[in-house]
């Protein structure tokens, strides 16, 4: 969810830094406009909660109450994204903020203003889906429930996003000034932003989420004996607490010295001591598999071709773009081609890196030509996804933009457990094709700084 977030908010200021005005439509109408497309989501969102509270759950089996939870939430967030985008196309939103309020020239505050709106309609909509969960809980406890409940939705789904999205907005603002210092300079400060991102992502995580350390009595010794067995350095182990709603666990932190496991309450709680290992195998295989550098690298490659196409002293690439007519908008294009370059191949990334890790938990991307060192740690890893499916029924078969299904990934576990030889050659063909695209990306590169 967080990924559909963070794309919807940056396509939104993309859009907003393009040439088009909503100049012939006056203020007062696209301030109603404004209005109506903000609330269009939590309307959107009390139709459901309706719909589904008047459904006698007796009427439906399990498996369709899972789908029907799964179209409802779809349809949602398409007419979350509809509205949102609109807010700019075709109400100029960006117009009256830069433009009627006079922000243009003020770092940050205009872009913060230009995605108020959706934030706001997603929060209010967020309020009103809690009422499907409300049932059970009484009702001098519903205010404070429906606060916690918003409340780690917006520390999830939105300041993890906001937090680097801020972070790019701020440099996108000073990139004009520093260039015009000196392109040296520019680029060494785009870098280090970058970086610091990286490394202050684990104290980011830790003032964002609600956590503490882990106690020897929640198996504090036998987690860093795991992680000591795989060659995953970390700092120190925290506990994520989510009120018993969240399963996950995540390395956070590209260099050891700053790096932290977090591991949810509920997965501490109701995974056994087996699973759990298997849980943090998978996590060391991100790790030592270099998936975070990896995924840097692919986002860097078309973002250091913008840099040098922006200094082009030149400027080859708007002498084009002007021969088809699109000179004013040459950066908007180029951004939403890197855009939609990041999105997909980010997508493509994590996916495939899910199932590599899944690999390494389980032994099967050892030197040993026997393959798989430990037969139990596969079925200790199936065992895991599973139990997260029993916990998250639809999630089973249901794919993510980022994550391939669990019954995908189970099933790949059990077809390397059978014959070692099909892990080994996932792994040979993954390298093959991240290969082949940043051979390409280069070529491109290559071939737009000699245009």
């Amino acid at each position: 969810m967080n990924i559909v977030i963070g794309i919807a908010i940056l396509l939104t200021l993309m859009l907003s830094d393009s040439p088009f005005s909503a100049e012939n439509i006056d203020v007062g109408t696209r301030l109603c406009g404004l209005l109506l497309l903000t609330v269009l989501a939590p309307f959107t969102a009390t139709v459901l909660v309706l719909h589904t509270t008047r459904t006698n759950s007796d009427e439906i089996t399990f498996q369709q109450e899972v789908l029907k939870a799964r179209f409802n939430s779809s349809i949602h967030t398409c007419i979350w994204i509809i509205s949102s985008l609109a807010i700019v196309l075709a109400i100029g939103w960006h117009d009256i903020v830069r433009q009627t309020f006079h922000l243009a020239n003020w770092i940050f505050i205009d872009e913060a203003l230009i995605i108020a709106p959706m934030l706001v309609s997603l929060i209010v909509s967020w309020a009103i889906f809690f009422e499907q969960h409300s049932d059970s809980i009484d009702r001098d406890k519903r205010f404070a429930a429906m606060l916690q409940y918003v409340g780690l939705r917006c520390k999830v789904y939105l300041l993890m996003v906001l937090v680097p999205i801020a972070i790019v907005i701020l440099l996108k603002d000073l990139w004009p000034m520093l260039k015009q210092l000196s392109p040296a300079l520019a680029g060494s400060m785009a870098v280090l932003a970058i970086v610091t991102m990286l490394l202050m992502m684990p104290m980011v995580i830790r003032l964002i989420w609600t956590n503490r350390p882990i106690t020897d009595e929640e198996g504090r010794s036998a987690l860093l004996q795991v992680c000591q067995n795989h060659q995953l350095s970390i700092q120190e182990i925290r506990v994520w607490d989510t009120n018993h709603q969240v399963i996950n666990a995540l390395v956070a932190g590209l260099h050891p010295r700053f790096r932290t496991l977090m591991v949810t309450d509920l997965l501490l709680r109701s995974f056994p001591a087996s699973e759990l290992a298997a849980v943090l195998r998978h996590e060391a295989g991100h790790v030592n598999l270099r998936h975070l550098p990896t995924r840097i690298g692919f986002i860097l490659l078309p973002a250091l071709a913008l840099f040098a196409m922006d200094m082009d002293p030149n400027q080859s690439l708007n002498v084009i773009f002007s021969q088809f007519g699109f000179a004013e908008g040459a950066a908007l294009v180029m951004g939403l081609i890197f855009f939609a370059y990041v999105v997909l191949v980010t997508a493509w990334l994590s996916r495939n890196m899910e199932f590599e890790a899944d690999l390494y938990a389980i032994g099967a991307l050892n030197d040993r030509s026997a393959g798989i060192e430990n037969p139990e740690h596969a079925q200790a890893m199936a065992d895991a996804l599973l139990r997260f499916a029993e916990q998250n029924p639809d999630q089973y078969s249901r794919r993510s933009i980022t994550h391939p299904s669990l019954m995908e990934r189970i099933e790949l576990i059990k077809r390397s457990s059978a014959d070692p030889k099909t892990a080994r050659h996932f792994q040979r063909r993954f390298v093959v094709h991240q290969f082949m695209v940043a051979f390409g990306m280069l070529a491109l590169m290559a071939g737009l700084l000699v245009i």
